[in-house]
C-alpha cells in the first residue's frame, strides 16, 4: 500500500495544516461561547439573588 513517500508525507502535512486550522476555529467558538455563557451565569447569579432577596421580602411580610 505504498503510494510514493512524497504523496503521502504531502497528504499528512495537509491533514495537519487542516487540524491546525480546525483547533483555531473550535478555540475561537469555544472563546465566544465562554465570554457569553459568564455573561449568562453573571446575569442568572443576579437572578437568584433577586429571587432570594424577593422571597426574603415576602416572607418578612
Amino acid at each position: 500500500m505504498m503510494v510514493g513517500g512524497r504523496g503521502l508525507r504531502g497528504i499528512n502535512e495537509e491533514r495537519q495544516q487542516d487540524h491546525q486550522k480546525v483547533c483555531e476555529g473550535i478555540n475561537e467558538e469555544w472563546l465566544h461561547r465562554k465570554s457569553g455563557l459568564s455573561k449568562v451565569v453573571k446575569s442568572l447569579r443576579r437572578h437568584k439573588r433577586k429571587i432570594a432577596i424577593e422571597m426574603v421580602y415576602i416572607k418578612s411580610k
